[in-house]
């Protein structure tokens, strides 16, 4: 009975969740409704079995002892209970999860034409942990929405001849997303730049000191990229740009300050800026009042 009882819980916290959660509350009722039918069958044996590997005698133990001792016997009859199904189910787990496929068929994990979050009701706050469930179907639906958008995006910037129309569709058809999100979700804002380092993606590969470098080089080459395209001097803007850099990177930035034009560096310890810098620097302190 409470085997089959606690498949209550689980069968509840799928209501309203992924298809994956419906398969496993399934897969979880199956499991104990059939184990707890073949416990029912062989129950004497698993009677006398549980008897001899568990201390003491339970058919001659009578009052306050057999009190004492019965939990022993109930916990030792559970663990073999699903030890033993557990045994039983594993050879058809392929079999098994077919099965349970084919009950549960896969659905679409949001709408087509709007995504909108799922409205939780009342019963749920009785067990607010089956919240999490109900969560992570909402992460997964807008995570494959997000996914949908960009290759859409990608694929109407890939070829030479772009289609304007198509673009306008994109911002069109997500309109409603972006108005949920509070946020343009398309768009060249989207854009990022990939540094290869050693054959590897440097956001995962490098170093903190070689990711500064890295940005640095960027911004680098962007001064000279806008100075050489408009022909006037450019502004360079740096926060708390030395303290991941070591000696050698910091004297090469350094060079590369004073030949330069004018920049404004910022950061909360005036000792990490090297003191030939300093030097020619006006230094302003902020402080809080």
């Amino acid at each position: 009975g409470q085997n089959i009882g606690t498949t209550v819980t689980a069968y509840l916290a799928s209501v309203g969740a992924s298809t994956n959660a419906k398969r496993a509350a399934l897969a979880h009722i199956f499991f104990n409704v059939i184990g707890s039918v073949i416990a029912m069958i062989l129950f004497r044996p698993m009677i006398y079995l549980i008897n001899s590997i568990t201390p003491g005698d339970i058919y001659t133990m009578q009052g306050e002892e057999l009190r004492e001792t019965l939990p022993a016997f109930l916990a030792m009859f559970h663990t073999l209970f699903n030890t033993a199904n557990t045994l039983l189910f594993f050879p058809f787990i392929n079999k098994y999860s077919a099965f349970i496929t084919k009950l549960v068929k896969d659905k679409k994990v949001y709408d087509e034409d709007c995504y909108h979050f799922s409205y939780i009701s009342g019963p749920y706050m009785e067990a607010p942990e089956l919240y999490l469930l109900a969560v992570n179907g909402e992460i997964k639906k807008m995570a494959n929405l997000t996914d949908d958008m960009f290759k859409t995006y990608t694929e109407a910037f890939a070829r030479n001849d772009i289609d304007i129309n198509k673009i306008d569709r994109i911002y069109d058809d997500k309109l409603s997303y972006d108005i949920l999100t509070k946020m343009t979700n398309n768009g060249i804002h989207r854009d990022d730049f990939l540094f290869i380092l050693n054959d590897n993606d440097a956001s995962c590969y490098a170093s903190q000191g070689q990711a500064r470098s890295i940005v640095l080089s960027l911004k680098i080459a962007l001064f000279y990229k806008l100075k050489n395209a408009f022909g006037n001097d450019v502004i360079l803007l740096l926060d708390d740009v030395f303290s991941e850099l070591d000696k050698k990177r910091q004297q090469n930035l350094v060079k590369f300050l004073l030949n330069e034009n004018q920049t404004f560096i910022s950061t909360t310890n005036i000792d990490l800026i090297p003191e030939n810098l300093c030097k020619n620097a006006q230094i302003i302190y902020l402080e809080k009042e």
